[in-house]
């Protein structure tokens, strides 16, 4: 059974093409072209859906009644930055990898002082690893920042310091 997407042709089998198409009905078009469902939308701004029996984000299911089987290992990405919209032509797959340095080019990812339940300041996760290169032990460093020890420990490692204080 063929179709005619927004802007495609999709070939479907069984029921996928009223699937689809129900999903889409339950959308309100913005002014940008993006489809916002207006089912179920969690807390993170991502919506939910059951097709099949199967529960999944919206936009997942969207991209799989449109194109087919998604590849394992693949995320379904937005070009529109939109949570909630599930327009096909608006959602790309991507590695995670690819999906995360997508939000950070577009400014969309916490990082730092942006993230609400930071602790640390650069100056502080510097300030960690000097005192761990100079032998302090993590528990002490801790207890200063208020942190767990073993947080203190993989700061100190992933910025190049040992166990005991030797760095590469």
């Amino acid at each position: 059974m063929a179709s005619r997407g927004i802007n495609k042709v999709i070939v479907l089998g069984d029921d996928s093409e009223e699937r689809l198409r129900h999903l889409l009905r339950k959308t309100i078009t913005t002014k940008y072209g993006c489809m916002e469902f207006q089912g179920c939308v969690q807390a993170n701004g991502y919506s939910r859906a059951t097709v099949f029996r199967k529960t999944d984000y919206a936009h997942r299911h969207v991209y799989r009644l449109s194109h087919g089987k998604l590849p394992d290992g693949l995320d379904v990405c937005h070009k529109c930055d939109n949570r909630r919209c599930i327009n096909p032509d608006h959602l790309f797959l991507g590695t995670r990898k690819q999906n995360m340095q997508d939000a950070v080019s577009k400014g969309r990812q916490a990082k730092g002082f942006s993230f609400p339940h930071t602790k640390l300041s650069d100056a502080d996760v510097s300030e960690i690893v000097t005192r761990a290169r100079n032998g302090e032990k993590y528990k002490k460093i801790a207890m200063h920042f208020g942190i767990c020890k073993q947080h203190a420990g993989s700061i100190a490692i992933k910025n190049g310091v040992r166990r005991n204080g030797v760095s590469k």
